[in-house]
């Protein structure tokens, strides 16, 4: 078995520049690791790619990421768990319907597992005619269900990319790009309500 050469000091640098977390992406690892005063961006992009691309380099990446994944339990298993909650949130699940009819919005019954689908939460005072608080409104936005759809559907090949090296048949990316728009379409069909409510 050939033996995988270890990176040089200059690939190490861009190794630990790439899983910085105050590092964007890998053409700013490369930058932060390489000389490109004389460098056009197109250069660098290309560069860094076929870093990324390199399997010695994706070795050691995954090598650096390792320790902290295991410490802080981020599996895969785990992450699709969580973009599943996002993607899979139910807006019925937070709404109560009154006796006329008046929807609004309620956490109370709500499972700590549907509270990660919550993106942020405002609250806000309710005051009455004479500036005393009566009360409070809490503005909550749920995360971004398409968002979380489109990467779930990726996962399992749900959404094959046109510009994906190994698609060739052009009629099949016409396809392929008519049905992700028709999905699009009917996804935003079925959300006809916002994603923000007021808590009453």
């Amino acid at each position: 078995m050939a033996k995988i050469n270890k990176p040089t000091a200059k690939q190490e640098a861009f190794c630990l520049a790439v899983i910085d977390p105050n590092i964007p992406d890998a053409t700013a690892a490369y930058r932060s690791a390489y000389d490109c005063s004389k460098m056009k961006p197109a250069t660098v992009n290309r560069a860094a790619k076929q870093l990324m691309d390199n399997p010695k380099i994706a070795t050691r990446i995954a090598e650096l990421r390792a320790p902290a994944l295991k410490k802080l339990n981020i599996t895969l298993e785990n992450v699709l768990c969580e973009l599943a909650r996002v993607a899979f949130a139910n807006i019925g699940d937070f709404l109560e319907i009154g006796e006329n009819g008046k929807a609004t919005t309620t956490l109370d019954g709500i499972a700590p597992e549907q509270l990660t689908a919550i993106k942020k939460v405002k609250t806000t005072e309710v005051l009455n005619g004479d500036g005393d608080v009566v009360g409070y409104n809490n503005e909550f936005e749920l995360g971004d269900k398409l968002r979380a759809l489109e990467m779930l559907g990726r996962h399992v090949g749900a959404f094959p990319n046109a510009r994906d090296k190994r698609d060739t048949n052009v009629t099949i990316n016409q396809e392929v790009s008519v049905t992700r728009i028709e999905l699009a379409r009917r996804m935003a069909f079925r959300q006809t309500y916002a994603l923000k409510f007021i808590l009453t």
